[in-house]
């Protein structure tokens, strides 16, 4: 039978959109409090357990993530620069882009982001900019890592710039170099064994995004709830970390129920496309709740825990101590 460990019950209640009780959370003791900051580190929950339970935490648990919470501030302000110089090289070159996940998370899915782990910039690019982009960003100094070097599922090798930095045992290093990925495709049919109808009209539906001083080029917000959807589905089936990205979705169900404007486009914008999938529920297979949903996320990411610890003593993907972050 299927299990999930006590600490992350006591998250679970705490993250409710709805009658959330943090009070469970006081009946942990300081070991499992290890446990679940180590959980939430992994699962990109440490955050939302901080703006959701704040009274509920131990002062020393309070006091830690507030530390991961002005790390992650300049890590954003890095990360923002970076993009900023990945897309003036793109105009360079005149490649055509959009950004996924990351900061094109805000507003919907996370309330701001500078409180959403990020490691890496994923760009989507069609087939006639990718490899412009690619080759362009090697001009500036990124390089594939011979640990990264393997066939990704849709997008090109991972790209980063080689720094002396090394990991420290802080996921939120404000100094820890975000990686580039250059994605061909939403979904990749070859792996999957099946397409969405209709994916490929998500291009003729981008939109212009602002955030702060800047601006950037990102999904139609309805392409990107099934975006999202897909991408859950996506790592359900490889059995990567996927509660967080249920956690966001529910975040983004809960903030837009009444948004009549969106769920009236969403029917005639995406029939048979990306998001019909989110809108008849496919992103929780056999879940009659978000709350099941988010449950059997859980589960599944505590069996990612095991499976990335294993894959880390080999030297590839993360490790319980080092996350790899999206």
């Amino acid at each position: 039978m299927r299990q999930i460990p006590h600490y992350v019950q006591c998250l679970l209640s705490a993250l409710q959109f709805r009658n959330a009780d943090p009070e469970a959370l006081r009946s942990l003791d300081e070991p499992q409090w290890q446990q679940l900051l180590q959980f939430c580190d992994l699962a990109h929950l440490t955050f939302p357990l901080w703006r959701n339970s704040g009274k509920a935490l131990p002062g020393w648990v309070r006091e830690r993530i507030e530390r991961n919470a002005a790390d992650n501030t300049k890590r954003f302000d890095r990360i923002k620069q970076v993009y900023l110089e990945l897309a003036k090289a793109l105009d360079d070159v005149h490649a055509d882009y959009l950004v996924l996940k990351g900061f094109a998370q805000y507003p919907g899915y996370v309330e701001d982001p500078r409180l959403r782990m990020q490691s890496d910039i994923d760009l989507y690019c069609p087939a006639e900019s990718i490899f412009r982009a690619r080759d362009k960003f090697l001009t500036l100094g990124y390089q594939v890592p011979p640990v990264l070097e393997r066939a990704p599922a849709d997008h090109l090798p991972v790209m980063i710039r080689k720094t002396d930095w090394e990991w420290r045992g802080n996921a939120f290093d404000p100094e820890m170099p975000p990686s580039v990925e250059l994605h061909f495709c939403l979904w990749n049919e070859t792996t999957a064994r099946f397409v969405p109808k209709g994916l490929e009209e998500f291009w003729s539906r981008r939109v212009t995004q602002h955030l702060d001083d800047f601006s950037f080029p990102a999904l139609d917000p309805v392409d990107n709830l099934g975006f999202s959807a897909l991408h859950a589905l996506r790592d359900v089936f490889s059995g990567d970390w996927v509660v967080h990205r249920i956690y966001e979705m529910a975040r983004f169900l809960h903030t837009n129920v009444e948004n009549r404007s969106f769920w009236k486009r969403a029917p005639a914008a995406t029939r048979g496309t990306t998001t019909s999938i989110a809108n008849n529920g496919a992103y929780v297979p056999g879940c009659a709740t978000i709350h099941q949903a988010f449950a059997n996320a859980a589960i599944t990411t505590t069996k990612a825990r095991a499976a990335t610890s294993i894959r880390g003593e080999t030297g590839a993907g993360a490790t319980a101590n080092r996350p790899m972050l999206s």
